[in-house]
């Protein structure tokens, strides 16, 4: 006969972790600069630079990450005269293009964006009221102008616009 000679694990004493972020989920707090590097994408001399003038989002080594989107926001690097491919215009462009997809990421973790489809449903619905409303005020033969106008407008305003990506 065998002995059983498997033994449970205490358990450890002390508080419990919390559970780590999604793979979605961006972190409101960096523990280090490196880390607000490699969660938030924003370069390591704009974290200096943050640091160096004064922004509020450092304190010890934790890096808060909505203070340092809106100290980033408002202080931009300063513009390069010049030609605009230079290094450092690049640099700037890139450090914009950061700060926008991590704002546009954290507002689709917020719920704060609206989708499309109910966008598309709310204007139809508005349009469909302003439709009823002229035809019950204009002498038909100006309501099909009308109408025959209005789309040719929305028409030629949806065309124009880039399609966004949001």
């Amino acid at each position: 006969m065998k002995k059983n000679t498997t033994t449970k694990t205490p358990a450890k004493s002390g508080r419990p972790r919390k559970a780590m972020p999604s793979a979605d989920e961006i972190p409101d707090v960096a523990l280090s600069h490196a880390a607000a590097q490699k969660l938030w994408g924003i370069p390591g001399s704009e974290l200096t630079r943050a640091r160096r003038e004064g922004c509020q989002a450092f304190r010890g080594n934790r890096i808060y990450r909505d203070p340092l989107l809106a100290w980033l926001k408002e202080n931009p690097r300063p513009e390069i005269t010049g030609d605009a491919d230079t290094e450092d215009a690049l640099k700037n462009r890139k450090l914009k293009a950061i700060v926008e997809t991590l704002e546009l990421k954290l507002a689709k973790e917020r719920d704060e964006l609206v989708p499309k489809s109910l966008v598309a449903e709310e204007w139809a619905r508005g349009v469909a009221i302003v439709q009823e409303e002229a035809k019950t005020l204009m002498e038909r033969d100006h309501y099909a102008v009308f109408i025959t106008r209005i789309k040719a407008r929305i028409r030629h305003y949806s065309e124009e616009q880039p399609p966004t990506t949001h």
